[in-house]
């Protein structure tokens, strides 16, 4: 599969795994909302225990749709990870230049690599 075809796929999972998560968000609402109209222990039961199995229904969806998304996630990455890190042409290897010094004003220390400072330096004992 190349690199557009795995990235759409990876886009339009997502977007399907949204999709689904904010349908069980929304049947959330309308359970939660027929909960607080509720009276008696007997009104809307039928279509409360509906909307409570459709929001289990709503749960497994969304996690087949994030593991589809995870896998095709996850081969995005290592296709990403697999590029080389090669450098331009145009960059200079083992020109060195500083283009400018600006020094350090009196009684100012310059800051130094953790490297040039001996150990004593770094782990200093009260």
């Amino acid at each position: 599969m190349c690199s557009s075809d795995l990235f759409q796929k990876a886009k339009d999972l997502k977007l399907e795994m949204d999709r689904i998560i904010k349908a069980k968000d929304e049947n959330a609402a309308e359970v939660k909302e027929m909960l607080q109209k509720t009276t008696s222990d007997n009104a809307f039961s039928a279509e409360i225990q509906a909307l409570r199995e459709k929001g289990r229904d709503l749960r497994d969806e969304v996690r087949k749709a994030t593991m589809k998304f995870q896998e095709a996630n996850d081969a995005v990455v290592e296709m990403i990870l697999a590029i080389p890190n090669q450098l331009d042409p145009a960059t200079p290897l083992e020109d060195y230049r500083q283009l400018r010094d600006i020094p350090a004003k009196e009684g100012v220390e310059r800051f130094k690599i953790l490297a040039d400072f001996p150990w004593e330096y770094i782990t200093r004992k009260k």
